[in-house]
Order: C-alpha cells, then structure tokens, then sequence
C-alpha cells in the first residue's frame, strides 16, 4: 500500500468516527433539550440571556435547592467569577479573576453563553442590553461577558430559588 492510499484510508476512517460522534452529539442534546423542558427551574433559567440549555441544566445540578449559598455573591465567588479581593488595615487590594479557583467547568459555560450573548448584540433593545453597552466600551467584550455571566449568576441565584415551591 502506497503512502497516499495509506492516508486516503485513514482519513476515511476518520471521517466514519466524526459522523458516529457527532450522531451522538445530537442525540445529547435532544436528550439535554427534553431533561430542561420537564424542570419548570430550567426553563425560567433558559429565558435569562446568555444561558442556554446545558448552563441551565449545569446551574440547576451544581446548585440544588440553592440553600448552600446565603447571598448571590457566595455563589458568585463559589464560581470564580468575583474578583480576589485582600484587604489589609483598611487598605482593599483587588487582584482580578483567578481561573485555578472555583468551579471551572459551570464557570466556563457561563462565560461562554454570555460571549455567544454579547458577540450577537447589535443594538441594545432592553434594560439589560443598554447597561451592558457600557462594559463593552469600556473594557472590550471578554470582559464585559465575564461581568454579563456574573449577572446572570447573581440573577438565577436571587429570583429562581426565593420560589422554591416547584423545587
């Protein structure tokens, strides 16, 4: 066998295991889609911007009953998404967001929803859109989705477990 009949062979097979994977791919998230429909918490959390179904569902498994966390701001250090804060003889040093602490997994599919939000932002149509037009001018779009994703957070964390009726 010749050397390009040896690649032409592989890259078959390749192409078979990608179209294997990513038939399973869609078969999670048809999955993933059916599991958020059933739990009325992860339907009100798919209505906040830049939280889709598998944030949603990850939101709702790492938080629970949300009765671990006192205030939305636990959380938010919980995730890794406040900044480090050391404060000294009335002197505050804030040292900014450490990616080695929290959990990276639900903080990373935060971030990224909120970049998928802010990359589609055009014209800022509501109360949220006009106060995150801010952050984009003044510190660039990674930034202002890292502070879009803690919004959110701090958002899910307040509204969705003061009703805890349907948990």
């Amino acid at each position: 066998m010749t050397y390009s009949t040896r690649v032409g062979v592989d890259l078959a097979k390749n192409l078979i295991q990608i179209s294997v994977v990513s038939g399973r791919g869609k078969a999670m998230t048809k999955e993933i889609d059916g599991l958020v429909k059933q739990h009325p918490v992860c339907k009100r959390l798919t209505a906040i911007e830049g939280i889709g179904p598998i944030g949603a569902l990850s939101l709702y498994a790492v938080t629970g009953s949300g009765k671990a966390f006192t205030k939305s701001g636990e959380f938010s250090a919980y995730l890794g998404l406040t900044p480090r804060q050391y404060s000294s003889a009335g002197k505050t040093n804030i040292v900014g967001i450490s990616k080695k602490v929290g959990n990276r997994r639900l903080r990373s599919i935060l971030i990224q929803g909120a970049r998928a939000y802010v990359s589609r932002m055009k014209q800022p149509r509501s109360l949220k859109d006009r106060w995150l037009k801010d952050p984009i001018e003044r510190a660039g779009p990674n930034r202002a989705a890292v502070a879009l994703a803690n919004r959110n957070e701090r958002l899910q964390t307040k509204a969705d477990y003061t009703n805890a009726s349907e948990l």
